[in-house]
């Protein structure tokens, strides 16, 4: 069983960010420097995506939607000034190879062709919506976009390339635009603050928002309107 987080990222000051919530949201607003935020929210109650495009057109900027689903999938949304504008996944299935299950039990290519264990093999899944200029306005460093065109392609240029967990290709992506390595979400916190020392550094800055619990040594709400 494999990690399953999300979390947004809003090209503005987390005090923004926070000014622009609305009444029942709720979260932590977390400062990266150089004018970007993370924004940490229970996706089990409020629909990130939603937020995410609600906040890019509230504040003209780009925000984007960042989630590992099972460690299979890094999926990323990007909205800019309220509008979707670039969608990533990285593990595609090859509609060609997707199997299901006849009548008759047996496994079946979408061709029709029976589905023989010992000698078909699979190609890996490749990304979807590989460039990287959407994703570097996120960058708190000179980027370089070929590195960060590898990162997202994830081992499918290469013949003998390799391919990373979702968790782990995220960790690289937020490397190479110069991120802290943060690899979790709201529901996940409980777990992963007390274990990290660099994410507990992260929080220290925290501005909670909204019926959430204040985590200590987090910034104060005062002042934020």
């Amino acid at each position: 069983m494999g990690q399953t987080y999300q979390h947004i990222l809003v090209r503005a000051d987390a005090t923004e960010v926070v000014a622009a919530m609305l009444p029942g949201d709720n979260g932590y607003a977390l400062p990266l420097g150089d004018g970007l935020s993370a924004l940490l929210m229970d996706e089990r109650e409020q629909n990130l995506g939603e937020e995410a495009e609600r906040l890019s057109g509230a504040l003209r900027t780009d925000a984007a939607t960042v989630a590992v689903v099972m460690s299979d999938h890094l999926l990323i949304t990007v909205y800019r000034d309220g509008r979707e504008v670039w969608d990533y996944d990285s593990a595609v299935e090859d509609e060609a190879h997707r199997l299901t299950e006849g009548p008759d039990g047996k496994l079946r290519f979408p061709d029709g062709t029976v589905f023989d264990p010992y000698h078909d093999e699979f190609p890996p899944p490749k990304p979807s919506g590989t460039d990287p200029r959407w994703i570097t306005p996120f960058a708190t460093v000179p980027v370089d976009a070929a590195a960060i065109s590898g990162v997202l392609a994830n081992g499918s240029d290469e013949p003998e390339g390799r391919h990373l967990f979702a968790e782990a290709q995220h960790g690289e992506l937020y490397g190479a635009l110069g991120l802290p390595e943060l690899l979790t979400g709201y529901g996940y916190l409980t777990y992963d603050l007390p274990s990290t020392p660099d994410l507990q550094v992260l929080f220290a800055d925290a501005i909670p928002f909204g019926d959430v619990p204040e985590i200590v040594g987090s910034a104060s709400t005062e002042g934020v309107s």
